[in-house]
C-alpha cells in the first residue's frame, strides 16, 4: 500500500463496529502513521480523515465496463 492508493474496507474492516460509517465508501491514502502500521485515509463521501490499520483496508478494484 502506498500514498495515493484508492481503498475501501476489507472484510475484517467491515466487521468492526467502529467502521460503521465507512461501509461501502471509497477512500484515498494520504499518509502514514509514524510507525508505518497505520495509514491516514481520506473518505470521499464523508469528507473525513481517519487512521486505519492495513488489515482494515484493501485496494479498490476497477469496475469493468460492459
Amino acid at each position: 500500500m502506498q500514498v495515493s492508493d484508492l481503498v475501501e474496507l476489507s472484510a475484517y474492516g467491515k466487521k468492526r463496529f467502529a467502521n460503521k460509517y465507512m461501509l461501502d465508501r471509497r477512500g484515498l491514502v494520504i499518509g502514514t502513521g509514524g510507525d508505518g502500521y497505520y495509514w491516514e485515509v481520506y473518505w470521499f463521501d464523508l469528507n473525513f480523515k481517519s487512521y486505519m490499520s492495513r488489515r482494515e483496508l484493501k485496494h479498490l478494484k476497477a469496475q469493468k465496463s460492459t
